[in-house]
């Protein structure tokens, strides 16, 4: 074979193995973060989460990940890998929460969880169980998968993974549900102790609604000295909210819920300024399930 046909041949061979063995750059940093297998492995991939909350309401992020998205399953077809497999399906269910699509997704997840299997990783199938936690509508399924990343969590070390708290809140509150006080109150309270591992990852409003299920499990539970440091904390904490409103309204559930624990122990004179605050508030903020719970709450009076 002559020497410039051969170069022809051996530049036609480069230019295939590069077009298709290439990593287009766009691409890369996600294969670079799914590929990782130690503890880091969360947060690498939280990354590409946390990218997608911050420019939902992006038009051209928004379809700037949906390419990267086609362009990796195209990767993927030419150069199977099981755990960026499941990486991108965990990513694309992600993607499609943000950008109103989740629905679509509802069946895919129970699938995915059984391709990362052979896979042998607890720390992957955590994060897996955490997402299949939140697929509607069963609140049986919902504290069955967060226990069973919270189990994970737990062995591997709670610091090695972002969002921790919600899944202590979704246990509680669906043990609240049950009317489970007791063990509603412990994950509620292992929740909070987890709040300070991560100040980026975390819901200000998660911590509030927690702090609502402790108390109203000790209201319940007959237990007022309890459930008051709750509520008096809750309006200690939701004043640093953005929102007037939200502060406006929570300050004022959590003055009824004082009032209520003051109504079970007949001390109505402490309790009756404190409900018709509720009420007010509740009016002001036009919620009228709290209209009806202060009123409810005000009825014992009579």
């Amino acid at each position: 074979m002559p020497m410039r046909l051969k170069l022809t041949v051996c530049s036609v061979l480069l230019f295939c193995y590069l077009v298709v063995g290439a990593q287009p750059k766009a691409i890369r940093p996600y294969i670079e973060a799914w590929k990782k297998t130690g503890k880091d492995q969360s947060y690498a991939s939280q990354v590409f989460f946390d990218s997608l909350r911050l420019t939902k309401y992006d038009p051209a992020a928004k379809k700037r990940y949906w390419d990267d998205i086609n362009q990796l399953h195209h990767y993927l077809d030419r150069h199977p890998d099981r755990r960026l497999g499941v990486r991108l399906m965990m990513f694309e269910i992600m993607a499609a929460r943000e950008h109103g699509l989740a629905p679509r997704y509802y069946n895919v997840i129970d699938s995915i969880i059984k391709i990362a299997y052979p896979l042998n990783d607890p720390q992957l199938n955590a994060e897996l169980y955490s997402i299949r936690a939140d697929v509607p509508p069963s609140g049986e399924t919902h504290l069955l998968y967060n226990l069973k990343a919270v189990e994970i969590q737990r062995s591997i070390g709670f610091s090695y993974f972002p969002y921790v708290h919600n899944r202590f809140f979704g246990i509680s509150a669906v043990l609240f549900g049950q009317s489970n006080y007791t063990q509603c109150i412990a994950y509620g309270k292992e929740g909070l102790n987890a709040w300070n591992l991560d100040s980026v990852h975390r819901d200000p409003r998660v911590y509030i609604f927690q702090l609502d299920i402790i108390g109203a499990s000790y209201r319940n539970l007959n237990k007022p000295d309890s459930a008051r440091w709750y509520y008096n904390h809750i309006i200690a904490s939701v004043s640093n909210d953005t929102d007037p409103w939200f502060v406006k309204l929570w300050t004022g559930i959590a003055k009824g819920n004082i009032g209520r624990t003051y109504t079970s122990e007949s001390n109505f004179d402490t309790a009756a300024p404190l409900l018709n605050t509720y009420l007010q508030v509740s009016r002001e903020c036009g919620d009228w399930l709290n209209i009806a719970i202060a009123q409810n709450a005000l009825s014992t009076f009579y």
